[in-house]
This record gives structure tokens, sequence and C-alpha cells, in this order.
């Protein structure tokens, strides 16, 4: 069994033991940690103790046989209610060490599970030899997206005009059909990615902090990090070009942060696809890991 096959045979096992609320024949390393949503927690809380189904498919995951690690995201159901999902395993000598979980509950913004019940295609797709990066290019590639957030200069992101974004499960670029969105939600989810940026919207985000590569899979072209968004909340609008000053919606104008993992696909240099999974967590709070 090559090592990415070993990776995924454990979280296929990690998965199947959550949907049975019961982690005991888990092969895990003595001192196995657990966190989710930034709080480390015993292995078998949380989550643990309300998930009732896993998928029979992957959504989408990232294999990292070189640092022993897989991402994996998806929709879990807790007491039959669709909770968005990212987890991360790092395996050592044939054992989980370290258990990382980010879980968006049910919620009325950033949240539309339906999207996620069949394979994204795209992740899985390799990318032809004379259009990969190595893993330095790939790790470049999503700081300077998180680079143009902080500094909102779209200019610096090397990403693809055509561009797809999904944030738990829900799409928050290019998208076409608005009639159930509001607010500034109207006004920036048409847009692409670089004009987002660049329109200043995103101006409230003070800084992107504690980022991680944790996976990279070079011949699909992607890259998972995690990282921490920081919004002081000490203005209540943003001026966005073209329009004029917008206020922000009222859970930008109190302080919190932003839990992500942030899968990136990157082709001919270009990120074409971004998926990820994200939770508001209390202003200031770290992830749980590395420092961070």
């Amino acid at each position: 069994m090559s090592a990415r096959d070993g990776l995924i045979g454990h979280i296929d096992r990690y998965l199947a033991a959550l949907a049975a609320n019961d982690p005991a024949g888990l092969p895990v390393a003595a001192g196995v940690r657990y966190t989710e949503n930034g709080q480390e927690l015993a292995l078998g809380r949380g989550l643990w103790a309300t998930a009732t189904r896993v998928p029979d498919h992957d959504y989408a995951h990232v294999v990292d046989d070189s640092r022993s690690q897989v991402g994996w995201i998806g929709v879990i159901d807790e007491h039959e209610r669709p909770s968005v999902v990212f987890v991360r395993l790092a395996v050592r000598d044939g054992l989980i060490e370290e258990v990382e979980t980010i879980a968006r509950r049910p919620h009325e913004r950033l949240y539309d599970p339906s999207t996620m019940r069949e394979p994204r295609a795209r992740v899985f797709e390799e990318i032809p030899p004379d259009q990969r990066g190595g893993a330095e290019a790939l790790n470049h590639a999503g700081n300077r997206y998180f680079d143009g957030l902080e500094q909102a200069d779209g200019s610096i992101i090397p990403v693809a005009e055509h561009c797809t974004r999904f944030e738990n499960g829900m799409r928050t670029v290019g998208v076409e059909d608005v009639s159930r969105l509001s607010g500034a939600s109207a006004l920036v989810f048409p847009m692409g990615v670089r004009e987002q940026v660049d329109s200043g919207y995103f101006s409230y985000i003070d800084a992107v902090r504690d980022r991680r590569v944790v996976a990279v899979d070079v011949t699909r072209g992607l890259v998972l990090m995690i990282v921490v968004f920081d919004h002081s909340a000490r203005r209540r609008s943003v001026e966005v070009k073209g329009v004029g000053e917008v206020e922000l919606p009222p859970y930008h104008q109190v302080p919190n942060s932003v839990l992500i993992a942030e899968l990136f696909k990157v082709q001919a240099g270009l990120i074409v696809h971004i998926e990820a999974v994200l939770e508001f967590v209390p202003y200031g709070m770290r992830t749980g890991w590395e420092g961070g």
C-alpha cells in the first residue's frame, strides 16, 4: 500500500468511527491531540457526541504523504442537521497523532451544504505536467491570496479570471443569481476574486495571521492552509470603489476572528478554485496549533 493510500484509509476509518460515536478502535498515538474550532478537547467529545452520518464519498480532500497529513472537507450530519466540516489528520508510524477540526453548524450566513452532497470533481483532477508548480510555488500562491486581502490589493494575487470560490459550500464569487442575497453580499458576490479585493470591501480585515501550510499535492495542484482573519470592527462601513460608503453587516460591526481551512487549486501558476471551511470565533483567538 502506498503512503497516499494509507492516509486515505486513515481518514476513512476516522469518519466511520465518528459516525459510530466511538473512537476506541482508531489507531491513535498515546498523546493524540484533538481540537474543534480551535478548542482542545478529549478525543470523543464535541462532534464525536453528535455525529449521526458521514458521507459515503469524498467531497474534497488533499493528501500529503511528505508531511504524513490529510485534509478532508465534507458534510457531516449532527442529529440529522448538516454541518460543514474540515478534518486534518497527522499520522506517524501508522498512528494518528493530531486531529484538527473546524465545524460550521447550520447558520443563516456563509452556509450552504446543499452544494456539497456530490464530490467536487475539480479538486480531484490532476494538473497536466507542463502546468504544475512545485510545492514552493503552490505555497506562494496561497500566501499571496492572503497578502492581497490584507493589503486590499488584488493585483498581487495570482488568480485566474474565472476562479471559483465556495465558503462552507456557499458560492461567493461570480454569482449570477443574487435573488437570495441581500446587502453587501448582493453587491460583492457577483464580482470575481481580484475585483472583490480591489473594490476595497474587504478592508475590514485587519490581519490574516497564524498561517500554516498543512498539505500540498503537486500532482493535483492543491495547497491547504489554516489561517485566522481578525476583524477589529473599528468602523461600521467601508468605501467600495465605484459604489461609495457601504455599511458592514452587523456581524462585522463587533470584534471577531474567523478560523479558516482554505484549499487552493493552482494551475499554470494561477489559482483556479478555492474551497474554504470557516467558523467565527472570539476575537484574537488562536488556532491551538504550533503557537497559533
